[in-house]
């Protein structure tokens, strides 16, 4: 008469896989609490910058520029019609 394990995967045979599965777990689980607690203190931080639509689009201009994707007259021009159309 055989035993129970005999047609089976020995037990013995799991240990690697589950200490595996139990790494990936307990990292997974580091990297969401240190996500969560690095976004809690980025979205309440009090000394946080205020952006407008116009200080971000004048800093997506001078960006361009200083890629050189626009040349300074374009630079210039565009500059003035964002500070005509939402003044500070």
């Amino acid at each position: 008469m055989g035993y129970y394990w005999d047609n089976q995967m020995n037990a013995g045979s799991w240990w690697p896989f589950m200490g595996f599965v139990m790494v990936i777990f307990f990292v997974a689980l580091i990297v969401g609490i240190v996500s969560l607690l690095r976004y809690r203190e980025h979205a309440h931080h009090p000394n946080a910058p205020v952006t407008t639509r116009t200080s971000s689009a004048v800093a997506i201009l001078q960006e361009r520029f200083a890629r050189g994707e626009i040349n300074e007259d374009e630079y210039r021009t565009r500059l003035k019609l964002l500070r005509e159309t939402h003044p500070e």
